[in-house]
């Protein structure tokens, strides 16, 4: 058995050595993997414990929360993730230390005005957007933690350090080690109590976020020593260029987040909060389907700018189409699973009042689904310096799709509201599919042509 060991482990790190570009896809892929799968499991588990403890109303008003702070904290990280993925993965990639160390120096100035500025502000507006006074500190908390935790995990992926930003990365959550404390919190108040208040509810999520945040920041601390050496920060304001280069991905960011998020805004203004609740657990459920597309373009944003600084654009195609193809195919799986028992797996895991919410649920896997199938497209256009492309396709899709979704919210309730969230994931990916065809040179696409 030891000899058979020792023998794959030779093969494997052959080719390694042969395909250092797949195998660093695969393993980081692997890695992502593993952490999303946690993510995602705690994730339903929260959702599944709040369910039950929360009332329907309180519920809503968790969604509705959660919502406002993914979308703000967008803002506050003011597109400076990708900007730095982009930046040092080409750096590092031409083997250029020093741009690498004066972008880590600005990204990190600008980030902290950028997260400080949009949080005093959003505490000073939080009861007029709708955040209850009760909750304004807590959602201000909220913001800062899960804006600076993002931005971190982005540098981390700028060295291509995909093992440890794949333990750390975990959306609106915190990653991993955020839900795991989250999850036995609320598991031990279920089992004592059998309730709790949406403000304790949100105190679990902020301090588990902090401490992954503490942890983040140590790790990056860490990786910046190793690579770069000491980075000398100075009193002095970073230059206006890297916000000029971030401000269009910051568009593209919000425009996209609002695609998805201002759903539940529209929904909140013209049906119940109960509604909101509904409608915010089976948009998590369908969000299953974009899983895989949020690991694929995890692990590609580093090898997308150093393959296109290196001019490899015939080896950037090929590895984009067969990553997409790969992905549709548990996508699909996933899909036919909705569609079939969408309404016993939301009662499972939410309960029969949320059962009703299946429409949402294959309505939105629709649009995923077209996501997915166009590659990582959106992600091209910002790796290889045109998100201001981007940013106008985002913006128009996402105005395209708020005008429908106000136009059928009454008549036609939370399906017309998915439905047309649905259109306009797909018409702005077909879009973007085109655009990177015309800039860049290549299809992201999914093909059934392996070669």
């Amino acid at each position: 058995m030891g000899v058979s060991l020792s023998v794959i482990r030779s093969k494997v790190s052959r080719l390694k050595t042969r395909f250092p570009l797949y195998a660093r896809v695969l393993e980081g892929g692997a890695w992502k993997v593993g952490g999303t799968g946690v993510v995602t499991l705690l994730s339903v588990a929260i959702n599944g414990l709040l369910t039950r403890l929360l009332t329907p109303n309180d519920m809503g008003y968790y969604v509705f929360a959660l919502s406002l702070i993914t979308t703000i904290s967008l803002v506050a990280k003011a597109g400076l993730g990708s900007i730095v993925i982009r930046e040092v993965s080409g750096a590092l990639g031409n083997n250029d230390l020093e741009k690498a160390r004066e972008v880590l120096q600005w990204i990190f100035k600008w980030g902290i005005i950028s997260i400080v500025s949009v949080s005093l502000i959003f505490g000073l507006l939080g009861e007029k957007i709708g955040i209850p006074h009760y909750l304004v500190l807590l959602a201000v908390g909220w913001l800062i933690i899960l804006a600076g935790q993002q931005l971190l995990v982005d540098t981390i992926r700028g060295f291509q350090n995909t093992k440890i930003a794949a333990v750390l990365h975990g959306g609106r959550i915190g990653g991993p080690i955020a839900a795991a404390i989250s999850v036995v919190c609320f598991f031990a108040v279920w089992r004592t109590t059998g309730n709790i208040q949406v403000k304790t509810a949100i105190s679990v999520l902020v301090v588990a976020g902090g401490i992954a945040l503490i942890i983040a920041g140590i790790i990056v601390n860490r990786n910046v020593k190793d690579v770069l050496g000491k980075i000398k920060f100075n009193i002095h304001l970073p230059p206006l260029q890297i916000l000029g280069m971030a401000l269009p991905v910051l568009m593209h960011d919000l425009a996209s987040t609002l695609l998805t998020q201002s759903s539940i805004w529209i929904v909140k203004y013209f049906r119940s909060v109960s509604e909101v609740a509904i409608y915010g657990t089976a948009q998590q459920l369908a969000a299953f389907l974009s899983i895989q597309q949020s690991i694929i373009i995890f692990v590609l944003s580093p090898e997308i700018a150093a393959l296109h600084a290196q001019g490899e654009l015939r080896k950037l195609e090929k590895l984009q189409r067969r990553v997409a193809t790969l992905a549709s195919v548990p996508i699909l799986v996933a899909f036919l699973v909705l569609l079939i028992g969408g309404e016993e797996i939301l009662t499972l895991l939410y309960g029969d009042f949320y059962s009703v919410g299946k429409p949402v649920v294959i309505l939105l896997a629709t649009g995923y689904i077209g996501h997915v199938l166009a590659g990582s497209c959106g992600l091209t256009l910002v790796m290889t310096g045109h998100q201001i492309e981007l940013m106008r396709i985002s913006l128009i899709s996402s105005l395209l799709t708020l005008v429908i979704a106000f136009g059928v919210a009454g008549p036609f309730g939370l399906r017309g509201i998915a439905g047309a969230t649905a259109f306009g994931y797909i018409v702005k990916n077909i879009w973007m599919l085109f655009v990177v065809k015309k800039r860049v040179g290549i299809w992201t696409c999914a093909t059934l042509k392996w070669n």
